[in-house]
Parts: C-alpha cells; structure tokens; sequence
C-alpha cells in the first residue's frame, strides 16, 4: 500500500478540476501517493467530470456540503494512508512536490506536520497569501507568514528555502501524520472553512511534535476560489475562528487577557471598514463576535450534553420509558415504546459528574485544561474513588497527578490507619447492621412498629457506615500514592439540623450541586421563595441521582424540605444560656436532627412507592409499645458512635492515636480480629456501587 493520501477537496469546482487536476496528477509520484478527490456534494458537473475525463482517479462522493473542516474529516475517515496531503483543489504542484515532503516526514519522527513553498498562481516569482513559507501567530492571535505581512506578499529570492519550524502550515497543501491527524481530532467542523488548519496545528503543537516548512517543495496556488478576499462571508469566518481558535487553544493565564486585548483591536477593524462605508465587512466583524460569544459557550454545553445523555441513556431510559408508559394508561392510551436492557457500568454517576466538573471549570477558566491524556485519565478514572467518589474537582485533582510525587512515610500510616477505620466501619457495623436490618424490614406486615422503627433507624446508622467506609478506604488508598482526597463525611450525625447535616454528608457531592446547580439557579441571593425553590430542585435532583426510581426522588425532596425549614428559621447549631441548658439543647438537636434524617431514609431503602406507604402504614397501625427485634445489635452503635464522638474533631476517628506503640498495636490486632471474625458470616457488596 503507497504511504500517501493526496485528498483534494472539491465543491462546484468543475473549472478547477479540469484546470489543475491534470497538473497534480503529472506532477505527482504515483509509486508513493493516490490522489483521491472528495466531492462534498456538488450541485454542478463535477461529479461526471471525473467520472468521464478522469476515470482513473479515486473518488469519494458526499451527498452535502460538509464545508472544508469536516469534509476532510469525513474523507481522512474513510482512508487508511501513514500520511495524508490536504490539497486545495486549486492547488498546480511543481514536478516531484511530493517527495521532499515525504522524505522528510520519515526522517524527522518528532515532525507531524509539514508544508511545501506556497507561491502565487497568478504571479509565480511571488508568494501567496495561504502560507507562504510557513506560518506563525502574533501576540495578539494573528496569523502571518513568511514572506508575507498582512495583504504585503514578497518576491520569492530563495530567501526562504531552507527548513524551519513554523506554529502553522497552509491548508492549501497540509501534509501530517494520520495517526496524529485522528488523534487530536481533526479539524474543527465548527469553523467550517478559514483558519481551521491553523487550530489543527496549534493543537499538534500542544502534544509536543514539531511542524516544518520544508521549501525545497513548491506548490502555486490561486487563492480565492471559493471565496475573495474582501468577501464579508470571508472576514466573518477569519475573524469568528480567529477568536475561536484562541479560546481554544491559549493557556488559562493568558487567555482573558488576550481576548479582551482582541476585542478593542477588532473594534478599530470594525471602525476602519464603517469609516469607509464598506457595512457588509463592518457587520461580519459584529456577528463574528456575536457568535463567538455564543459557540465559547456551546463546547462547555456540548460536553455537558454527552456526558449527561451517557449517564440518562444507561440509568435512566428505561424509567423514563417506563414512567412514560404508566402515563398514558392512566389517560387510556395505549403505548408500545422501545426498552434498554444495558448493564449500568460501575461508577458511573460518580465519574460523569467529575467529567461535567472539568468542563465547566475550564470553561469558567478556574483551571487550566491538561493537555496530557494521561493526566486526564487518571482525574476521570482514579481507581481509588472511581466506583463511590469522593467526586473531584479538577483544580484539587489534577494538579497532584502532574506533580511530582515522593513517598512519605508518616502519611502512608496516617492512610493505612484510615483503610483499617473504614473495612472496621464496613465489616464490622454496617455489614452486621445489614443483617438485621433485612431481617427487621423484609416484611413489615408482620413486624411491630417498634421493630420498623428501629430498624430503620439501623439502615440510617448501615448506609452512614458503608458509604462513609468506601470514602475512608478510598481517602486512605489515595495517600499511599501520595495523593490527597477531600473528605467526605464530618461526623453527619452529629450535626445541630438537617442544613449542617447536609454540609457534613457526602460533602463532595452537595459542593458538586451547589457550585453548578444551586449557584446557578440563583443560590440565596434571591427571594426567600425562590432561595426554596433552589434548594428543592437541588435535593430532588440529588434523589434521582441516586437512582431512577421516585423513591429517590421523595427522599430528596423530603431533606430539601427540612434544609428549606432551617433556612426559613436560620437555625443555629449551638443553645443559648447556662452551660447545662446549652449542652441538653445542643443533645436534643443531635438527636432530633438524626432521627429526621432517619425518618427520611425510610422511602430510599423501599422498592417502590406502594412499599413505601405499607411501611408507613405499618408504622402508624402496627403495636408501638412493645420491645423491638433487633436490640442486641444497639452495643455496637453505641460503640460506633463512641468512638466517632472522640475522634469528631479530626478527619476520621483514628486519624489521632496514644503515643504508646502498644495501645496504638492493641487497636490494631483488635480491629482486624473483630474484621476477620465478621468477614465469616457475611460479604455484601457497598450499597452505593448500585449507584
């Protein structure tokens, strides 16, 4: 198979094809290229032009016209070449173009990119505008080349023949890598036509490859084609993806900067062409802002949308559907509507929601955007959190992984004493809470109210020490690589009302909604009706995150209307008074404030709806005054709950040990005893991996 694609890209280019065509094909090495003409859906002859006066030639037909940016797209797509030329279609190569070119692509492993000498059609001692000898960008973000300045082209003396590394190479004869071509992603199909190739190398530069304009090949191109260069369509794309590319492409330090600096300067362009009377030209430079401003904004939406419709097409669609369903029987309409049965991957509500957190952030330009695809992989997939969070920002994250990193002793012990906390957490409690819960809860027809009572409670003291157990062993893992997690939980129940207890669980996740859900929506700084409004939306939506069912979504909304009621009221965490009354104050708020949350995790372990009114049924009719099943589990609550109390003020419980190596080693032996004991009698997975 020869090593190069020559594709040339045509539309409505009858004329260029019979005029230039012949001279590329004459011109070019047959042994090493195939010249292959994309026709991006022509409406006039060009199609039975090469058909009948160029039946040799390769073809590939679109039924529309991509533009020039993804009209190569769709072609390179469809080859299989180590290299690939992008040859404007009115583009007379010089005898033997093709080769310097190649040659040096196999020479120069660490070049992606090269051009040829780009001179004029017209006047072939001169250069032309689409190149010249090899483009560069300005300060401010405009493009230039050798052997040309703004409209100022320059005689062609050999003064630039030998090879030098350049920022961009002409679109009118591109030749890159295909590998490196499909992984930076192509060219840019929002740009349509105009400057797309110099995002592509801006793009190829940032992986660190070199570009070269290698002059001892020539090309002449005509320029204009498609369109002159004073047309107002022309300014409207150079100036609009002259600021894209920019957006793109510029460092978080420099880009507002540079931006702004590019506004009062397309100003005084904008001034000159009003000045002159020439409106049409004034105007595009008024849309190309414009709708700038508006797609800056579409990439951030565009990656929001996929990772949002990944998370609603795996986890979603069939309760949509389902719902759906159930709605139009209860009009009397039947409805016959399409099913999933699509395995819901591990972690995936955890890793999309950090992957919406990038986009925004760099977005927001809070953060500059990694360019190496390593370092983002690990912030999306560090296994430690994958599966149940904690949920990263990207500033916390990433950071750390481009950092270079040493082992430190002191904190591996701090990690492995928080892995030991939480498998002790995991195993030990919530593992044997869970027993008793099933066995409280499995039909509450026949147990007491009591009973259900107590053991919903338990389930609200299991789900604490499961979910709070991943977070530890995860937190304590990520330190032995040096790597620090946020803390997840603050002691939740130990809180004064439902708001604190909300800022103390799953404190990844709440941060998550309130920085782009509640901040967005208008936070607090709003009417008081509308600040509820926000926190209902934010909680029923953190219910529905935790799973496609309305159980969820009533679990939200009943913590969002307790966080509503503490807002309403400004509750205060501490008691007024003398300090026994302070402190009895402070006790009755803990308990009320844990029995809230437990009354609201009721509906998060039923199955359903109906399941849930039957529990509450049962709560309200079944005997209350009686001893309930279940009591011998309360010592080890209480123990739990001891030890969490002593250690409140730290990151994790164990996180501050005696400085006696024996009592410290006496902890140890007797938490890992009490682990290896429990693992004998069950082995149930995290509640949150279904999540």
């Amino acid at each position: 198979m020869k090593p190069i694609a020559v594709i040339i890209l045509n539309w409505n280019g009858e004329k260029l094809l019979r005029e230039y065509l012949p001279q590329v094909l004459a011109n070019t090495d047959a042994e090493i290229a195939d010249v292959i003409v994309a026709d991006n859906g022509s409406t006039d002859s060009s199609v039975e032009v090469l058909k009948t006066e160029f039946p040799g030639v390769k073809t590939l037909l679109f039924e529309e016209n991509y533009g020039f940016a993804e009209g190569y797209n769709k072609a390179i797509a469809q080859t299989k070449y180590k290299y690939t030329v992008l040859l404007n279609s009115d583009v007379a190569p010089a005898a033997g173009w093709i080769t310097p070119l190649y040659n040096y692509l196999e020479t120069h492993p660490d070049v992606d990119a090269v051009q040829p000498k780009v001179l004029s059609y017209r006047n072939k001692e001169t250069f032309e505008h689409a190149g010249a000898a090899g483009g560069f960008i300005d300060v401010n973000g405009f493009p230039y080349c050798r052997g040309r300045i703004m409209e100022a082209v320059e005689k062609d003396n050999g003064q630039y023949d030998t090879e030098m590394e350049i920022f961009w190479a002409s679109g009118a004869a591109l030749t890159i890598r295909t590998d490196t071509y499909l992984n930076v992603g192509g060219l840019d199909s929002k740009f349509f036509a105009h400057m797309e190739e110099i995002d592509l190398c801006w793009r190829v530069l940032l992986t660190g490859k070199k570009i070269v304009a290698v002059c001892s090949s020539t090309i002449y191109h005509l320029g204009g084609a498609s369109l002159a260069y004073n047309n107002p369509r022309k300014t409207y794309l150079n100036f609009r993806n002259n600021l894209l590319m920019m957006h793109k492409n510029l460092p978080d330090s420099t880009r507002s900067r540079k931006l702004l600096k590019r506004r009062l300067i397309d100003t005084i362009a904008w001034a000159k062409y009003a000045l002159t009377l020439d409106f049409k030209n004034a105007a595009a430079i008024f849309r190309a802002h414009r709708d700038f401003a508006k797609m800056s904004k579409l990439y951030t939406s565009l990656s929001v949308t996929f990772s949002l419709g990944v998370l609603a097409t795996f986890k979603y669609f069939g309760f949509f559907v389902e719902t759906l369903q159930q709605a139009a029987e209860a009009l009397g309409v039947a409805l016959s509507l399409p099913t999933l049965r699509l395995v819901l991957p591990i972690g995936i509500s955890f890793y999309t929601f950090q992957a919406i957190s990038y986009a925004v952030e760099v977005h927001r330009r809070t953060m500059q955007p990694t360019t190496d695809p390593v370092t983002f992989a690990c912030y999306i997939a560090f296994f430690p959190q994958l599966v149940a969070g904690p949920i990263e920002k990207p500033s916390q994250l990433i950071p750390q992984f481009a950092a270079p990193r040493t082992f430190c002793y002191a904190q591996a012990v701090i990690g492995m004493r928080q892995i030991l906390w939480g498998l002790a957490k995991k195993v030990v409690v919530a593992n044997t809470l869970a027993s008793y819960v099933d066995n409280m809860l499995y039909n509450p027809l026949s147990q007491t109210a009591s009973t259900l009572i107590l053991g919903n409670i338990f389930f609200a003291i299991q789900i604490y020490a499961d979910f709070s157990a991943y977070s530890d062993i995860a937190i304590g893992s990520a330190r032995l690589l040096g790597i620090r997690l946020t803390v997840n939980f603050r002691y939740p129940y130990f809180s004064h009302n439902m708001a604190e207890l909300w800022r103390r669980w799953h404190i990844t996740l709440m941060n998550w909604f309130r920085d782009y859900v509640y901040i967005p929506l208008g936070g607090s700084r709003c009417s008081l009706a509308r600040t509820c409004a926000n926190i209902l939306v934010v909680y029923a939506l953190s219910g529905l995150w935790h799973g496609a069912n309305f159980t969820f979504i009533i679990w939200g909304l009943l913590n969002g209307t307790l966080v509503a009621a503490c807002h309403i009221t400004k509750a205060r965490p501490h008691g007024t008074g003398n300090p026994v009354q302070s402190r009895m104050r402070r006790a009755t708020a803990i308990a009320s404030t844990f029995l809230a949350a437990a009354f609201c995790f009721i509906p998060f372990r039923c199955y359903s709806i109906a399941n849930y009114q039957m529990m509450l049924q049962c709560i309200a009719h079944n005997q209350l005054f009686c001893v309930p099943n279940g009591i011998t589990a309360l010592p080890l609550v209480a123990a739990l709950f001891a030890v969490e109390w002593l250690g409140r003020y730290h990151d994790f419980a164990l996180e501050r040990m005696p400085a006696s190596a024996w009592q410290r080693f006496a902890i140890y032996w007797f938490l890992l005893a009490a682990i290896t004991y429990c693992l004998g009698f069950n082995t149930i997975q995290y509640i949150y991996f279904q999540f």
